[in-house]
């Protein structure tokens, strides 16, 4: 007798993004290992045809690696030197303006980095992320060249320094953020972390490059020399980033991600903790003046800050893979709000302030690999652009988040104190924010794991945390169904425990692999007592609709009714039914399961 697959039944659906909305059938199944039909693949060890193609976890992913490392190494470098930059802009006699309208060019900057997301993501799809890529990197290091010509302009400023190089490393930054998606699974959080290291490494060696350049060659000639590096190193790098299918990373958004309030809770989390992130390392250097400090020394801790950041980014990723993505990032957000409200405010002098920019650095660093990490296993399917619908809910963080501290500095008289009373204001606001993040964190993730229960007539006690798949239902008065619910990441598609390589066999709408530890995957067992009816399930709102129906797919021939020996069995533990003999497994037909 023919069946289908598991892979078969769940994969499709994924292949299509616009029949997603379709109803999904899943046939039945034996417990050995999976059976196909001579259109599928018979060996074991490789995927169905048609399903999606397995991540490498490797290869070629690791020069694609390499690549978004030297281009995030001039985005975050070019970010955190913005504030050495922009206090050689204010004392600079050729432009007459203050610290509060000049960090307003860095915020605009980086708010069209994160508001252009989606466009991002639609110009990579239309014209490949190869092609997208070059063109951004040249529009970047020409947009520091022209800057340099600009300097004596307001305007000019906000034009180049802000909007152009703005939207051009928002291209950039789409291509940094999803390509690591498509080459890694199990690797993911290590290749993410990898990847934000090249932002921390920018971050600690250009504004101590930039300072050094600017006092010996002057701030015209350090955005030209900024802007050709940029030149020579990223458009090679940005050439060398492939997709593994066209169109892979860049998916369509699964809008139904937006009646999901774990999604929504977190995206807002990222939203209003992006407010505090940037305060550190645009005012440092300010803030250091202020207590005494020579500007080499501001440069030096917002290079200790970026030192920081690469640690984080790197370590972050590695803690996400070991203690999920969601627990480290409320790790990272709790250390960033506590630091800021125990630390910063009484650093009065170099070595406390030093111990602030190391430990705010490392928690700003993972907070930037995590939150990512955590959207991505909430959509998988749509990775790529539910990451970059969540960034562009931060551009009202990162067009206002440090003005408004700056617009506290300057109204306390900060920027020309002696001391660090003055600013205090703004650092309790910028703690005041991550708080809030962390709290908002903290409820995302207590979504997850709270179960709920579906109040049917026929299904009792059945507890689904959060997928709320369905793998197996046997026929029969007293029927048993494996409920696959993840714990760490979500949502799982479908999950399929396999005896005879002791691994798992995970699927989800993003992609199909197999590994040992992917998924850190809670298997739940419930007895279901279900009465023979073709009607459809009315489970509350927010429930996956499922009915269940006791017709045969039309690709095989109707099953006998179950014995009574095997309806014991079938209501027996897992194991236990597991073990029972093929003879019974193939004379219990399961209903198909469609998602309606």
């Amino acid at each position: 007798m023919a069946t289908n697959t598991i892979a078969q039944s769940v994969t499709t659906s994924s292949m299509n993004p616009s029949c997603q909305g379709d109803a999904m059938e899943m046939s039945s199944f034996s417990q050995s290992p999976l059976n196909t039909d001579e259109n599928t693949v018979r060996n074991e060890e490789e995927p169905p045809e048609h399903a999606t193609s397995a991540i490498p976890d490797g290869g070629y992913g690791w020069t694609i690696v390499a690549s978004c490392f030297i281009l995030l190494f001039w985005i975050n470098g070019y970010t955190t030197a913005w504030g050495v930059l922009q206090a050689a802009i204010v004392q600079s006699p050729r432009l007459h303006t203050n610290i509060r309208t000049i960090t307003f060019v860095g915020s605009l900057y980086m708010a069209c980095m994160v508001a252009f997301g989606l466009i991002s993501v639609r110009l990579s799809r239309e014209y490949g992320i190869r092609i997208t890529s070059v063109v951004a990197t040249i529009f970047f290091g020409s947009g520091l060249i022209i800057t340099s010509f600009t300097l004596e302009h307001l305007a000019g400023l906000f034009c180049i320094a802000g909007l152009l190089v703005g939207l051009s490393t928002s291209l950039l930054y789409t291509a940094t953020n999803t390509m690591p998606t498509q080459w890694f699974s199990r690797k993911l959080g290590t290749a993410n972390g990898i990847v934000k290291a090249g932002g921390g490494v920018g971050a600690t060696v250009l504004p101590l490059a930039t300072q050094a350049m600017i006092d010996k060659v002057g701030l015209q000639w350090t955005f030209r020399i900024l802007g050709a590096s940029i030149l020579v190193t990223g458009v090679p790098c940005a050439f060398l980033l492939t997709e593994l299918r066209r169109g892979g990373t860049t998916s369509r958004f699964d809008w139904s991600q937006l009646k999901s309030m774990p999604f929504l809770t977190l995206t807002m989390s990222g939203a209003v903790g992006v407010f505090a992130l940037f305060v550190p390392p645009f005012f440092l250097p300010v803030f250091a003046r202020s207590i005494g400090l020579s500007a080499s020394t501001g440069a030096g801790l917002v290079a200790g800050f970026g030192a920081s950041t690469a640690v984080g980014r790197l370590f972050g990723g590695w803690i996400c893979d070991r203690m999920g993505a969601f627990n480290s990032l409320a790790l990272a957000a709790l250390i960033n709000s506590v630091s800021m409200l125990a630390i910063w405010p009484v650093s009065s002098s170099l070595p406390p302030l030093f111990a602030f920019a190391i430990i705010n650095g490392c928690a700003n660093g993972s907070f930037f690999v995590a939150l990512p990490t955590a959207v991505a296993a909430l959509a998988p399917g749509s990775a790529a652009a539910s990451i970059s619908l969540m960034t562009s809910f931060w551009t009202p963080g990162y067009l206002m988040g440090a003005p408004l501290a700056g617009i506290l500095i300057d109204a306390a008289g900060a920027s020309e104190a002696s001391s660090i009373e003055p600013y205090r204001a703004a650092i309790f606001y910028a703690a005041g924010v991550g708080s809030a993040a962390t709290f908002l964190i903290v409820l995302s993730r207590l979504m997850l794991t709270a179960p709920t229960s579906m109040e049917l007539p026929w299904l009792q006690n059945l507890h689904l945390l959060l997928s709320r798949t369905v793998m197996a239902v046997d026929q029969g008065d007293n029927s048993r169904a494996d409920m696959s619910n993840e714990v760490r990441y979500t949502p799982l598609c479908l999950a399929y425990r396999r005896k005879n390589s002791g691994g798992r066999h995970v699927i989800t709408n993003e992609h199909l692999t197999k590994a040992t530890h992917y998924f850190d995957v809670r298997m739940l067992t419930h007895d279901l007592h279900m009465a023979k009816s073709d009607k459809p399930i009315k489970p509350p709102d927010g429930f996956t609709r499922l009915f269940f129906s006791n017709e045969s797919s039309d690709d095989e021939p109707d099953a006998p009714s179950p014995s009574s020996e095997n309806q014991q069995e079938a209501s027996s533990s897992t194991a236990t039914k597991r073990k029972a003999s093929d003879d019974s497994t193939s004379s219990a037909s399961m209903p198909q399961i469609k998602r309606v």
